[in-house]
């Protein structure tokens, strides 16, 4: 099929933290359902299809989270280091980077991406609820088969609304975008196709919507939040 080469390269990764500032606690569990879509616009024009990822974190400490992210983002190495006092009742600030990638097999000249973002998770308190404001740098290098890696920057950012409904349960709406700003070639498919939605700063950026559910296993180790 001839979109669907188009469709493994261009859901990369995910350009949203679709979590809250906080940490999830010194020996808690959160486990994320992310569904959503994808758009993504360069020289093929605009492209829409969907967004899936499944993610899993666990506290460490009261300041720092480790997780795992897997779906349309393939597979993705998560942590949360908090910035402040951990207290919802006032600003959150934590640093969560990811890196990740995948080994593609059906391109004539793609052998693999590998992503790596540096967003900033911002958790502005209103009411019981947060709202999430995420600036982010996301890289990309993009492996040929036969030649030299290709890298690409780019930068952007996300804004979400945590709602929550209990201390085990959150919905999160996520907005989230990064445009390309330096680096990056086409990639030429086997069938002709030219695949610069993000591959070169001709592209017009990444966009993204997901609902984030948040599900939190507390086990009295944590702190008060």
């Amino acid at each position: 099929m001839r979109a669907l080469p188009l469709l493994l390269i261009t859901a990369c990764a995910s350009v949203g933290g679709v979590q809250t500032a906080e940490t999830v606690g010194k020996g808690n569990l959160q486990i994320g359902v992310e569904p959503g879509i994808q758009l993504a616009g360069g020289r093929p024009g605009l492209q829409i299809y969907p967004h899936l990822d499944a993610a899993v974190r666990f506290g460490v400490t009261d300041a720092l989270d480790v997780g795992l992210r897997a779906g349309w983002s393939f597979l993705e190495a998560q942590a949360k280091w908090l910035l402040t006092e951990r207290d919802h009742s006032k600003v959150m600030v934590s640093v969560a980077p990811t890196v990740g990638g995948v080994v593609l097999t059906n391109t004539a000249e793609l052998g693999g991406i590998l992503s790596a973002s540096t967003p900033l998770l911002i958790g502005i308190p209103v009411g019981a609820h947060q709202l999430v404001l995420g600036p982010r740098s996301q890289h990309f290098v993009f492996i040929s088969a036969g030649g030299q890696p290709v890298y690409l920057l780019t930068a952007g950012g996300s804004i979400g609304f945590a709602l929550r409904f209990s201390d085990t349960l959150t919905l999160l709406p996520e907005l989230a975008a990064v445009w390309p700003i330096y680096g990056g070639l086409p990639v030429t498919l086997r069938d002709g196709q030219n695949a610069d939605f993000l591959y070169g700063t001709q592209g017009t950026g990444l966009f993204q919507f997901k609902l984030g559910f948040l599900l939190d296993r507390r086990t009295g180790l944590s702190k008060t939040r």
